[in-house]
């Protein structure tokens, strides 16, 4: 509960949901993001929990989800996914010099 009134207060660039939590059901979660004025909100779902195919197609078909991705999930491949649905670049990390 308090990740949605945070949600709806902040009004984030991006939620990256889990389908397990502990007291709601993300799916649960999912609808009520999608009801109010958090709907714009783009939305990544990750999931510990084997879905079949047709389970995963059927979540990305919801209105503000953008992408479904199982763990684990690989940092980089994250940290690409972020950027590319934020439309940002990542940050050119510099080597010491000699």
């Amino acid at each position: 509960r308090d990740a949605l009134q945070k949600a709806r207060a902040v009004n984030p660039d991006i939620i990256l949901l889990d389908l397990m939590l502990p007291k709601y059901g993300g799916f649960e979660i999912l609808r009520e993001l999608q009801a109010d004025e958090t709907s714009g909100i783009p939305i990544v779902i990750i999931t510990g929990r084997y879905t079949d195919r047709s389970t995963s197609d059927m979540i990305k078909q919801e209105p503000n989800v953008r992408e479904f991705i199982e763990k684990p999930v690989k940092p980089q491949i994250l940290t690409s996914l972020l950027h590319k649905l934020l439309r940002t670049q990542p940050a050119i990390t510099r080597r010491p010099g000699p």
